[in-house]
């Protein structure tokens, strides 16, 4: 009976269990792809895990501000209330954005805090002349957003020296 030569490929085989076959030796350049595919999977993980860092770092900071935990929340919603009526922004909303704009702004204590009477000032200066810009649809859009007054102490004074005397 002659003998049958064996494969080359079959020389290279793992045998496991009898006569089931797992796989194959793989070659040194196979190797080397496997490792750069690892690679650029464990940079996609790193990357999505910053993200996520980032995510909950955003989380607990706003969990951290929320508005139900501020003590002087009802004044800052009085505050938007005034601002919504002198405005005539009926249908505006207290978002977090604004919540926060006017929070700020609240708490301001150097050199000294802004008074109340502060903010009914701006939002009549805001009412009075607030910056207006045609777009090329004819359409005019005011700038006069909660958001925009209390940005910062340098936008609150601005609104505040154009309210009519």
């Amino acid at each position: 009976m002659p003998r049958r030569r064996a494969n080359p490929e079959q020389a290279t085989l793992y045998i496991v269990k009898g006569d089931e076959i797992i796989s194959r030796e793989p070659t040194l350049r196979e190797c080397l792809d496997r490792i750069e595919e690892l690679e650029r999977d464990i940079m996609n993980l790193e990357r999505e895990r910053r993200q996520q860092r980032t995510q909950i770092t955003k989380l607990k900071a706003e969990l951290d501000d929320s508005p139900m935990r501020y003590d002087r929340r009802d004044e800052v919603a009085e505050i938007f209330e005034e601002w919504r009526q002198v405005c005539r922004h009926e249908r505006s909303r207290l978002t977090y954005d604004r919540f926060q704009a006017i929070r700020r702004l609240l708490d301001v204590m150097h050199p000294k805090p802004y008074p109340r009477a502060a903010f009914s000032l701006a939002f009549a200066g805001a009412a009075f002349d607030p910056f207006e810009k045609r777009m090329r649809n004819g359409r005019l859009v005011r700038y006069d957003d909660v958001a925009l007054i209390c940005r910062s102490g340098e936008h609150f004074e601005r609104f505040i020296r154009r309210a009519p005397r």
